[in-house]
């Protein structure tokens, strides 16, 4: 059906979405309109294909003659009904939201038994947590503020809250929240090149460590990612302890996307470290990716990214974390996407025997990966030239060369600091080969890789070349 919104709406719902909708247009509290109801079912009937259009929807459940302007207004009043009945889910899903507005209705009709029993309730459950997340202190506060209104417009003035602790609520609030958007937009500015506006930062930054905030686990959490992501060296290495500490104490307190938003910002700070070449962050980075594992919050909201298992058993591996790496593979597999699953499983078992120099096995078992994904195939090259090298094939290693950099030339999705890594390694191992057991040559080897800043793998090379030596 042409320039409609239903069609997007509707594919997003689950079958129980629909029976659920039927049951909304079919109560006069929420519509009025029985044609509606029609309407709808006699769309759904076409909606995989989307072959219906208006005039035939039209003529089959209204009438034989099609009037645009009130088969218009119908289509509106359906997709008005659509954004109704999604909002009232989310509303009544939003259990702190509710009371809110139960309170402020109460308050409204001034029912004080009532309103007292429930801002009772919505008091206890506030405050059955000593400290939470931006949002929960903005809900501290507006809860405060609703009894105040209630309470001065009733005149009671022994219970009227005291405005230094409303007011208290809502500083917590807009320090963390204002933290919050601070390090989001420090992160931006890492990755985009656009500028923003932060204006107050540095006023903020004094309150956060200020007496009344300084021990607000969500304000000292976000105060030390800013400070991580802009402060100078090397105090940024000791906001970066402090970080983890927090998170690792406290992270409970905060939402699953808020919490993986806040393990990213912990990552990217030793993906950054490592490629300055800073090595010692490579153990740190894969106990933060344990400690991710571990969490059974943050692992079970979703599933498990393809190249996150990629680069925790890389990681792993390079570190020499064999039989961990070999027992993570086979558990957490079952994380994984099912159509992402068995590729994933291929290549992380292939790369796990090649670290083990079962390279036999590692060749076999490439040849069943399946290259959905540029990177798939640059990781795969890579591991395959190696191999080749640790068997000593050398007409091997030189037809996989010019392969590889034929693909490496080839292919426009590479991204250039990517095509210049992994052509610096092919270059890195054709020099090793003609090398050979040439200290002079492998000298000026070891030199050229201590000035190449761009390898792939260049701890890998490094070590062949310090074997020889």
């Amino acid at each position: 059906m042409d320039n409609s919104k239903i069609p997007e709406i509707v594919r997003t719902f689950s079958r129980y979405d629909h029976k659920s909708f039927l049951k909304f247009l079919k109560s006069p509290w929420f519509n009025n309109d029985p044609q509606l109801v029609a309407v709808y079912s006699a769309f759904m009937e076409t909606a995989d294909t989307g072959l219906i259009t208006r005039q035939q929807l039209y003529k089959q459940v209204v009438a034989k003659k099609y009037n645009d302007k009130h088969m218009r207004y119908l289509l509106s009043s359906l997709t008005r009904s659509l954004e109704n009945f999604l909002a009232c889910k989310m509303f009544f899903s939003d259990q702190t939201l509710l009371a809110q507005i139960r309170l402020r209705s109460l308050a409204a009709r001034d029912a004080e038994k009532a309103y007292d029993y429930e801002y009772g309730l919505l008091l206890k459950k506030t405050n059955e947590k000593n400290n939470g997340d931006a949002s929960w202190f903005l809900q501290r506060f507006l809860n405060a503020y609703q009894h105040f209104n209630y309470t001065y417009r009733k005149s009671k003035r022994k219970n009227i809250i005291r405005f230094d602790e409303m007011l208290l609520e809502l500083d917590r609030f807009y320090i963390a929240k204002k933290l919050q958007l601070f390090a989001e937009i420090a992160n931006a500015r890492n990755v985009l090149a656009t500028d923003y506006q932060m204006h107050l930062t540095e006023e903020i930054k004094k309150l956060a460590v200020h007496a009344d905030f300084k021990d607000i686990p969500v304000i000292a959490i976000y105060y030390h990612v800013l400070m991580t992501l802009t402060g100078a060296e090397p105090d940024q290495e000791a906001h970066f302890r402090s970080l983890r500490q927090l998170l690792s104490a406290h992270g409970n307190i905060f939402p699953v996307a808020e919490l993986n938003d806040l393990y990213q910002y912990v990552r990217n700070f030793c993906i950054k470290k490592i490629n300055l070449g800073e090595d010692a962050y490579r153990q740190v980075l894969f106990e933060i990716y344990k400690e991710i594992l571990s969490n059974r919050k943050l692992l079970r909201h979703d599933y498990l990214s393809q190249w996150e298992f990629k680069n925790i058993t890389t990681l792993g591996l390079r570190l020499g974390h064999n039989k961990w790496v070999q027992s993570f593979i086979r558990k957490y597999s079952y994380f994984l996407r099912p159509a992402e699953r068995r590729n994933a499983m291929i290549y992380n078992t292939a790369n796990w025997h090649f670290h083990n120099r079962d390279f036999s096995t590692t060749l076999r078992l490439f040849q069943k990966v399946e290259f959905t994904d540029v990177y798939y195939q640059l990781d795969t090259r890579s591991i395959q030239l190696k191999t080749y090298y640790e068997l000593g094939e050398e007409e091997m290693i030189y037809s996989h060369a010019a392969a590889f950099k034929a693909f490496l030339s080839r292919n426009k999705l590479i991204a250039p600091y990517q095509r210049t890594n992994y052509k610096n390694l092919v270059n890195m191992v054709l020099r090793l080969i003609r090398a050979g057991t040439d200290r002079p040559k492998l000298k000026k080897l070891e030199a050229l890789l201590a000035a190449t800043p761009q390898v792939a793998d260049a701890s890998w090379v490094r070590s062949k070349v310090e074997e020889l030596l």
